[in-house]
């Protein structure tokens, strides 16, 4: 992980970031979350949610992360990262921004799923904390693929 010596803010998720959010999606995932959906899940009163921009007057949206909470547990709807900043740490902060406030909730566990083939996202999780719990077949389209699903014991974790 190498951030540069540029200014961040991370920070939580506010309407103003729905449209860049929107954008990211679909720089990163061959089915981004519709703007209704990202407006919907990340503002929602069981969503919690973090931007990361570069630059003292937030100029370029790097990462963002966010999860649903449901009673102890909190389901990682997305992790994505601009594809020109990515392996520079920015996905990492912004993930344990996410992890730190859940804690914060009271939340036990946190699941998410990856592509089988997303070696870079795993190795990010894993470095965090997740484990293997499960698969899901032909869980991804576009291409085809299946979806592991990772775990964190967040009280656990310190």
């Amino acid at each position: 992980m190498n951030v540069k010596k540029t200014e961040y803010i991370i920070r939580p998720v506010r309407e103003i970031d729905i449209k860049n959010i929107v954008e990211l999606e679909r720089a990163c995932f061959s089915f981004p979350m519709s703007e209704g959906n990202v407006e919907k899940f990340l503002l929602g009163d069981s969503g919690i949610a973090f931007v990361c921009y570069e630059g003292k007057n937030e100029e370029k949206l790097c990462a963002y992360c966010g999860a649903i909470c449901v009673l102890d547990e909190a389901q990682v709807l997305n992790v994505a990262t601009a594809p020109d900043r990515r392996r520079q740490g920015y996905g990492k902060m912004v993930t344990q921004t996410l992890i730190e406030a859940v804690k914060n909730k009271g939340i036990t566990d946190m699941t998410l799923e990856v592509r089988e083939s997303n070696f870079a996202a795993q190795s990010l999780y894993k470095g965090l904390g997740f484990y293997e719990i499960g698969r899901i077949k032909n869980y991804y389209a576009k291409p085809t693929e299946d979806a592991l699903i990772l775990k964190l014991d967040i009280q656990n974790k310190e």
